[in-house]
């Protein structure tokens, strides 16, 4: 297995001990199986499939405090991944209320895609820790000291705006988590604020004319459109950073095109962990959306 593929690296010695205490006989055995889990990363693979993981934590009310985000993520992604290839329908929160989806398979290829499943955790884990972000802003000739919100896409939107084009390349993937955290996670609770903000997102926009192909959206939205409407600026800030010279240098550029070309059915497939793992735990684990 590869450095790039090594689960374990992105492991806390707390989550190799809580996999070793999950699974060892013994409590004198835990020590030699950690030592054992962190030479044997396909074997952490394998135990990372295994459903006793997740009864586990569903025991723990406030499981942060012996694992990391990370794993924990990666627990309940692929739960969600076993429990959606048994159901044929799921709910989805459309905007204005929850809906049956009958078409489970492309959340299915969500989950089932190794690579876009990975990024999903750790998107999913970078937003457990906030405390906004300080940048130095150009407006002109001045350049001032701004704190960024970060649930706030019309902060990351004037932000990009003051960049010079070759700095942009993070701002518009991070737009574009933000976009399918918010769609995806607070589906629920996200419509009304992205409402409020519809007429002045336009103005926003216009910073960013001439410069990059933004289209924002020019329109208050109505509900249930607002998603839909998040759903588009998501994907196209993905495309943004796809299209960055930083993005092939990184060897990001295909997963971020995946990600834009399949945005709607990856907000679906988060919305249902977040609904069906997630939703008596979201205030403690994020920050709620204001």
């Amino acid at each position: 297995m590869d450095a790039k593929n090594n689960i374990v690296q992105w492991l806390t010695e707390a989550d190799l001990r809580f996999l070793a205490e999950t699974y060892a006989k013994e409590k004198a055995d835990v020590d030699d199986w950690v030592d054992w889990l962190r030479q044997q990363p396909e074997r952490v693979e394998t135990l990372l499939d295994d459903e006793a993981l997740y009864r586990r934590i569903s025991d723990e009310h406030e499981p942060l405090v012996h694992i990391s985000p990370y794993l924990l993520f990666t627990i309940l992604m692929r739960q969600a991944q076993r429990d959606l290839a048994q159901t044929s329908f799921y709910m989805d929160w459309d905007g204005k209320d929850r809906v049956p989806v009958f078409d489970v398979t492309q959340a299915r290829w969500v989950f089932d895609d190794e690579e876009l499943r990975s990024y999903l955790v750790r998107l999913l884990a970078s937003y457990t820790k906030l405390q906004g972000s300080v940048v130095w802003m150009k407006n002109g000739q001045q350049v001032r000291r701004v704190r960024l919100s970060d649930l706030d896409l019309n902060d990351w939107l004037a932000f990009a705006a003051s960049l010079d084009e070759e700095d942009r390349y993070p701002i518009f993937k991070r737009m574009g988590d933000l976009a399918l955290f918010l769609s995806g996670v607070f589906a629920d609770a996200v419509g009304y604020r992205y409402r409020q903000q519809s007429n002045v997102r336009p103005q926003i926009g216009k910073l960013l004319e001439g410069k990059v192909h933004l289209v924002p959206t020019s329109q208050p939205v109505q509900a249930p459109q607002d998603i839909r409407a998040l759903e588009e600026e998501g994907a196209t800030y993905y495309r943004l950073a796809a299209a960055h010279p930083q993005a092939k240098q990184r060897g990001e550029q295909v997963l971020l095109e995946r990600l834009a070309d399949s945005f709607h059915p990856t907000r679906r497939a988060l919305n249902f962990v977040s609904q069906r793992y997630l939703i008596n735990r979201r205030n403690r684990l994020f920050e709620r959306p204001a």
